[in-house]
C-alpha cells in the first residue's frame, strides 16, 4: 500500500538541489539511470521541482528532457557547475 506524500504545503518551500556529474549520474541500474531514479524518489516524496547542477549541463539536460515511463516528473533546471 502506498503512503500518501508528505504535506504538499511543506514541500512548496523546499527546492531540492542535485549535483549530477557525468558519467556517474547516468549509470543505469536495472534500466533506470541514477539521476532518473533520484528524481522519481523525490517525486514520490511530494517534490515537483528540483535544480540540477552539473559540469556537463548539455548532456544531463538532454537526459532530463527525455520523458520517463511515469512521465510526470518536472525537473526545474540544469545549471553548469564549475
Amino acid at each position: 500500500m502506498r503512503r500518501p506524500p508528505l504535506s504538499s504545503r511543506a514541500m512548496q518551500n523546499i527546492l531540492p538541489i542535485l549535483i549530477a556529474d557525468i558519467p556517474e549520474a547516468l549509470i543505469e541500474l536495472c534500466g533506470v539511470n541514477l539521476l532518473e531514479r533520484l528524481l522519481r524518489i523525490l517525486q514520490r516524496l511530494g517534490f515537483r521541482r528540483a535544480i540540477v547542477f552539473s559540469t556537463t549541463p548539455e548532456i544531463v539536460g538532454a537526459e532530463l528532457a527525455k520523458r520517463s515511463w511515469p512521465g510526470t516528473h518536472n525537473c526545474g533546471s540544469c545549471f553548469e557547475r564549475n
